[in-house]
């Protein structure tokens, strides 16, 4: 009779197949960046659930598998359960601006991840914003300098009211339309 650890359906057996399938199948998801650059789970691990298991205990609800050294292997030193949030940062492609990744900035500016990266790219720093001066805006049938847009854009109120005009007697069938 063959004694079994009762876990296959359980998510730290999944997470432990994925962790085996992404070092050792071609054709899973993620083995390019896993298997195919060299990382291996150890031999403790390897063909053992129940070593994994002692050595990592049960997977957290909301946790992924991570491993410290991003270069490193599957092995009891260099793997932990982490939050979701600190796994997406924790990648190879995340950008990191003085020891902070974008969505840390975004977190502590209280931006969105665009804008943290819009203003490092723009301004070579994400607490710089654009000029503190806002930029004159001018009608664009006239063009004199107006202090804020009309709610028919950025127009003065003297040609707002020329236009509604001439709207008003094409309305009416007394004139072109504008």
């Amino acid at each position: 009779m063959t004694k079994t650890h009762r876990m296959s359906n359980t998510k730290t057996y999944k997470a432990w197949l994925s962790m085996k399938a992404r070092c050792y199948i071609p054709s899973a998801s993620g083995y390019k960046n896993y298997g195919g650059r060299g990382i291996k789970v150890c031999d403790r691990w390897v063909n053992s659930f129940e070593n994994f298991f002692a050595d990592m205990g049960h997977k957290p609800n909301g946790m992924s598998l991570d491993r410290i050294d991003n270069d490193g292997d599957y092995t009891p030193e260099n793997c932990r359960w982490i939050s979701m949030a600190e796994q997406a940062r924790n990648t190879r492609r995340s950008n990191v601006f003085e020891g902070k990744t974008l969505a840390e900035w975004a977190a502590e500016l209280g931006l969105y991840h665009g804008a943290v990266a819009n203003r490092i790219r723009r301004f070579g720093d994400p607490r710089l914003s654009a000029d503190p001066e806002p930029k004159q805006l001018h009608c664009r049938y006239c063009g004199v300098a107006i202090d804020k847009p009309h709610k028919r854009g950025h127009v003065c109120d003297a040609c707002a009211k020329e236009i509604q005009r001439k709207w008003n007697l094409y309305y009416r069938g007394k004139g072109p339309k504008p």
